[in-house]
C-alpha cells in the first residue's frame, strides 16, 4: 500500500499574544505511531542558538534515535507556517517539509514501515495497527501551543 499523510502547522509562530517556544521541551509535528515503544516523530522545536528547527525522533522497541540531532534543519525566522508530510511506499516511509506549501524537501532519513506492524512488535495482545497523526507537546509546563491548519490522509494513486 502507498499513502500520504500531511498537515500544515503554525508551530509557535509569532502572533498577537506572543506565543513562541523558549526551549527544547516544546515541539509540534507529525507522527507515525504503533504503540508507546514504536513510533517516529518529525517535528518543529526550538534549539538555543539556532531558533526553530526540524528534527526527527524514532523509538524502536523503546530504543531512541535522533538522526538529525547534530544537524537539524533550520526553519527561517520569517517562516510563519511549516508543512510536514509523510509518504509511505510499501515497506519504507519518509518525512518531508515545506516552508511555503509548494516546494517540498525530503528529510534525509528513511524508515522501515514494516516496523510499525503486529509482526515486528511480537509478543501477545497486539495493537490495532499503525497510525499517522498530529502531535504537540510542552513538557516544560509553560502552556505553549501549536495551531494545526489541516490534516489529510489519502492513498497515493499512480
Amino acid at each position: 500500500p502507498r499513502w500520504r499523510g500531511a498537515g500544515s502547522i503554525s508551530p509557535f509562530a509569532p502572533n498577537t499574544d506572543g506565543v513562541r517556544p523558549e526551549n527544547f521541551q516544546q515541539s509540534a509535528g507529525l507522527t507515525c505511531y504503533y504503540n508507546s515503544k514504536n513510533w517516529s516523530y518529525c517535528f518543529v522545536d526550538y534549539e538555543e542558538g539556532k531558533g526553530r528547527t526540524i528534527k526527527v525522533l524514532q523509538l524502536d522497541h523503546n530504543v531512541p534515535s535522533w538522526p538529525l540531532h547534530e544537524q537539524p534543519i533550520a526553519v527561517p525566522d520569517e517562516t510563519r507556517s511549516v508543512w510536514l508530510r509523510v509518504d509511505v511506499d510499501h515497506l519504507i516511509y519518509r518525512y518531508s517539509y515545506s516552508f511555503d506549501g509548494e516546494q517540498w524537501q525530503t528529510v534525509p532519513v528513511e524508515y522501515a514501515a514494516w516496523k510499525l506492524s503486529d509482526d515486528y512488535i511480537g509478543g501477545r495482545g497486539f495493537f490495532t495497527g499503525a497510525f499517522v497523526g498530529l502531535h504537540c507537546e510542552d513538557i516544560s509546563g509553560d502552556g505553549c501551543y501549536a495551531d494545526f491548519d489541516y490534516f489529510s490522509y489519502q492513498p497515493v494513486i499512480e
